[in-house]
């Protein structure tokens, strides 16, 4: 009974780990890629700051808010999409290059 505890406890312990070490690759955005390699620290708090509260800090959306990740625009649409806005997306036309594209690439990234 003692080594059933035991061995009980240590796979706990071990799916912790594991869900930590997810949790934190998912928070810092770490790719295998170097995809985000000329993306400006700028341009991710920009995501963060309008972006992410509807979108989600992965693109994958939030309710009836759309997901964004996997999408089939190129950068220059959805720097369009960024300024002009689209559906129920607000416009961000105080949003302007360099960081326009730079967020437009790191949201092609995801």
């Amino acid at each position: 009974m003692k080594k059933a505890l035991i061995f009980f406890a240590l796979i706990i312990v071990v799916a912790v780990f594991i869900l930590i070490v997810y949790q934190i690759k998912t928070i810092s955005g770490s790719r295998s890629d170097d995809s985000t390699a000329n993306i400006s620290s700028v341009a991710v708090s920009v995501y963060v700051d309008n972006c992410a509260r509807c979108h989600g800090s992965d693109g994958g959306g939030f309710g009836d808010k759309p997901a964004i990740d996997n999408t089939k625009m190129n950068v220059e649409e959805i720097k369009i999409v960024i300024q002009y806005g689209l559906a129920k997306m607000p416009a961000f036309q105080n949003i302007m290059d360099p960081v326009l594209s730079e967020l437009a690439e790191y949201i092609s990234s995801f």
